[in-house]
Order: C-alpha cells, then structure tokens, then sequence
C-alpha cells in the first residue's frame, strides 16, 4: 500500500539533512553548495512545487532546526539563527550563536532541539587521531539563545543524525 516517488529534483544540489518547518513544509540543508531551501507541496499531492531558496551564502551547512519564530542552522564552524516567517519562507539576518572547531574530517553539523535546549554534533578531525579540541568528537548543548554551551557527549567519533525518544537521546 506504499509508494516511493520523487518529491524534489534538486538538479544535482545534492541536499544532505531535511526537516520541517511548523506548517509541514519540508526544508534541506545543501551543504556543496552553501544554502538551505524550501520545498513547499501547497497543492497536497506529494511532489514539491518549487524550490526556494531560503538562505544562502553559507559555510557547509548541514542541520536544520525550527523554534520560537527561529530557523537554525549548523554550519561547519559556528551555529547560526535567523528569524524566520513561515508564511513567505524567508529567513531575517543571521545571528551567530557561537563557533564550533571547523573544518577536518567530517565537517557536518547535526543540530535538534530538545526540551528548549539546543543539541550540536560535531565530529573528529581525522579517522585516528587525539582531538585537541574538547567540542570534538563530541555533542553539545546550549540554551537556544547559544549561552551556556557545554559537552553534553564525548568519545563519539561522528555522530551525524540523533534524536530523542522516550527521554534518551539516539545518535548513529
């Protein structure tokens, strides 16, 4: 009783992470290519409309997360948010919350918000090495304004997706 079909041709964009905003509309991070876009069904019948592009000029961002009127991004270096309008997809000026150790290995940025509080993956630089950064190979927290940033996780070589059930966090 399932189909699988194609719900967006990004034309060789490559979208890495996707979430949806409050009103269903799904979103993807395009890390290759710097931006976050839209994909909006408005007419219900599983294939996207169009493509908007909702932020661009971004350095690999990969997580996306809604709160409280905000868009959040995870970028390799740092977190970012924007307020943004639901109604017309468009993002405001970024604020940057704090900055994240960038570039290395695995550059992806896994963001999710939890019980107000903020969650960001970040991986190794390498495969085998020592880090020398303490936000490395680890997952953090933050409030959502990005204060109180701290090692929540530690010892995790890359956890690039996670989420929460049941009280527990689960990563891969």
């Amino acid at each position: 009783g399932f189909n699988l079909g194609v719900f967006a041709d990004l034309k060789g964009d490559l979208p890495r992470a996707l979430a949806f905003d409050e009103r269903g509309v799904l979103f993807a991070s395009v890390p290759g290519r710097g931006k976050i876009v839209a994909l909006p069904d408005s007419d219900g019948d599983g294939k996207a409309d169009r493509t908007v592009e909702v932020m661009t000029g971004l350095d690999r961002p990969h997580g996306i997360a809604f709160d409280g009127g905000y868009i959040y991004i995870g970028e390799t270096n740092k977190v970012i948010r924007a307020a943004y309008n639901s109604e017309s997809l468009t993002a405001g000026t970024p604020q940057k919350l704090f900055d994240l150790p960038g570039g290395g290995r695995h550059f992806t940025r896994t963001i999710r918000i939890q019980d107000g509080k903020l969650y960001t993956s970040v991986g190794s630089s390498c495969d085998t090495c020592v880090e020398d950064h303490p936000f490395r190979a680890a997952v953090l927290v933050s409030d959502l304004d990005g204060t109180n940033l701290r090692v929540f996780a530690e010892g995790l070589r890359n956890t690039v997706f996670f989420t929460f059930e049941s009280g527990k966090m689960w990563g891969t």
